[in-house]
């Protein structure tokens, strides 16, 4: 058994069982006495035990999260240094790509660096312990999503990761669009790229939104002023 480690369990009230798992605070990462698979723990897909590794270090910062009071001592300040690089780092990237994977927006990254910096060099407590799992742990779930450090890594939120499904009733789009002046072929190509790989960015749909509000805004006005031309 690893030096630092813990049990959890969980209770059955329906069943004499019990779920469970060990955390391990020196390698971040859960761990069980028996073989578990990535579906039974709903992983999705994983393409090596370094993605793995990723996926088991997300879930121990869930852990941390939920129960960070207990486990100041055993996780050291360094981590609230390390995560400033990397949201230093998403911001410049956010800031300077229009298509970056970084989960969050380079304002609210500025924010939360703010929160970070209030707190380097102190002894880490339950209060800050918690928000800094819960960033590592957002981090740690879009490296997984984006396979980070894997041979084929997704450098870019438009790259395509995983094959298409073939759209259905193609004839009925070949007709459409060409009779509604495109219109469906335009907003077909920017849900195509808001739901790429089945992530979906909220900064990027609510920019989507938006504008598409705006565009019913003008069309029902434009409408309205036709009609009352219209009216005797």
């Amino acid at each position: 058994m690893p030096r630092l480690s813990e049990l959890f369990i969980e209770l059955d009230e329906s069943e004499p069982t019990c779920s469970y798992y060990f955390v391990n605070h020196d390698t971040r990462r859960l761990f069980w006495l028996e073989q578990i698979s990535t579906e039974m723990l709903d992983m999705g897909m994983v393409v090596s035990n370094s993605h793995i590794d990723t996926a088991l270090e997300r879930l121990y910062w869930v852990h941390v999260e939920f129960f960070p009071m207990h486990i100041c001592a055993q996780v050291p300040p360094q981590v609230v240094d390390d995560l400033i690089g990397v949201m230093s780092h998403g911001a410049a990237d956010r800031l300077t790509s229009r298509s970056s994977t970084f989960p969050y927006t380079a304002e609210k990254t500025s924010q939360l660096l703010q929160l970070l910096f209030l707190r380097r060099g102190q002894t880490l407590d339950g209060h800050t312990l918690c928000f800094v799992a819960r960033l590592w742990g957002a981090i740690d779930n879009q490296r997984f999503m984006t396979y980070y450090g894997q041979e084929h890594a997704q450098l870019d939120r438009l790259q395509i990761m995983t094959p298409q499904e073939e759209v259905d009733h193609q004839w009925v789009k070949n007709i459409a669009n060409p009779a509604l002046w495109g219109i469906p072929g335009h907003h077909l190509s920017e849900l195509h790229d808001l739901f790429a790989n089945e992530q979906v960015f909220v900064d990027q749909w609510q920019t989507f939104m938006g504008a598409c509000i705006s565009e019913w805004h003008t069309a029902v006005v434009w409408v309205g002023a036709v009609v009352d031309r219209c009216e005797p």
